[in-house]
């Protein structure tokens, strides 16, 4: 029997060049993987000191919290007393919004008015008439505006407002002077309107 032996691989064996760049193709990949594996060590090395940082801080804010707030609870129960609390107000608020909403001037009508006022104008009076439904307004403008908003300026925006004119039928200047009002000079504008019926 013949035997035959036959190197298959002796035609495959990579020659000094081929080798030369398969070694740097191969330095290069851990050279890569190695600066990508230091960045993530650093990074959540960095991540740990921060969480760490924000555990040592909130421990503090619950010392200082059980300090001044003795045989209350701790920090959670605070937080949920303060949010029991907030949630009542907010009730109380929209309750009070609510009422505002149904009742008849003059409640309503400050609000709208306050609200709708520039800055350096300030509500004097407000007379209201249930009787005739007539409303009466007088307004101080500080002084120092004066140049910056007029009377009719302001008329016009009410005319614009939806919500005071919800409650106004009509709306008029009266006419405006300067006063003695608390010590100093101020300009009063007057206006003069009438409620809207079923008010």
């Amino acid at each position: 029997m013949i035997e035959f032996r036959i190197n298959l691989l002796r035609d495959q064996v990579a020659n000094a060049a081929q080798r030369r760049r398969r070694y740097m193709a191969m330095m290069t990949y851990l050279g890569v993987t190695g600066l990508l594996l230091v960045g993530a060590v650093g990074l959540a090395s960095s991540r740990m000191v921060e969480a760490s940082a924000l555990r040592a801080q909130s421990q503090r804010v619950e010392n200082v919290y059980a300090r001044d707030h003795e045989g209350q609870g701790g920090l959670l129960a605070g937080a949920a007393r303060l949010n029991q609390r907030i949630q009542k107000l907010v009730m109380s608020l929209q309750a009070v919004d609510q009422k505002l909403a149904k009742d008849p001037r003059p409640a309503r009508l400050v609000r709208n008015l306050m609200v709708s006022l520039p800055a350096g104008v300030s509500l004097r009076t407000l007379r209201v008439a249930q009787e005739d439904k007539s409303v009466a307004i007088e307004l101080v403008l500080a002084g120092g505006y004066e140049g910056q908003v007029s009377a009719t300026d302001l008329l016009g925006l009410w005319q614009k407002d939806e919500q005071l004119m919800a409650d106004l039928a009509e709306v008029n200047l009266q006419g405006s002077q300067i006063e003695n009002v608390g010590g100093s000079s101020g300009q009063v504008w007057r206006f003069a309107g009438r409620l809207r019926e079923g008010t």
